[in-house]
């Protein structure tokens, strides 16, 4: 997540915002920029916590043409080809979903080892809730 990402519904929020996404002009909690990568992880994360599938939201993003980071593929004759987004697999977006830096967290080797230098997705420590909710509901299941 970069800064552009990043807007202040208050002011222009020129200045920027602090690592708590806080703008720095006014003191309003920032939200994420609608379209950016970062808005669309953040809904995505609150559609599973409401109950939504991630097949559903792959579905949803693969109608809106959300594709996958850019990436070059082998082709048949074995040299790569240009780079390109593919649909979002369920698999894929859970890996996403459940990344410990979209809580504003550093992980090293699986292993929270503390608060990042950028802000968290939301403005809601939703990235750790939604770890919790997988927990959760993979514990019921069985």
């Amino acid at each position: 997540m970069t800064v552009r990402t990043l807007e202040c519904p208050a002011c222009p929020g020129a200045e920027g915002f602090a690592v708590n996404r806080a703008c720095v002009a006014c003191g309003a909690d920032a939200v994420n920029v609608k379209g950016s990568e970062a808005w669309y992880i953040e809904q995505a994360i609150n559609t599973v916590i409401g109950g939504g599938s991630l097949r559903g939201i792959c579905r949803d993003w693969a109608e809106k043409g959300v594709l996958t980071p850019a990436r070059r593929t082998r082709q048949e004759d074995g040299a790569f080809g240009e780079p390109a987004g593919r649909p979002w697999a369920s698999g894929a977006l859970r890996k996403l979903l459940l990344r410990p830096r979209n809580a504003g967290l550093v992980d090293h080797q699986g292993e929270i080892v503390g608060k990042a230098a950028w802000p968290r997705l939301s403005a809601s420590p939703s990235g750790v809730t939604a770890k919790r909710f997988w927990r959760t509901r993979a514990g019921s299941q069985s």
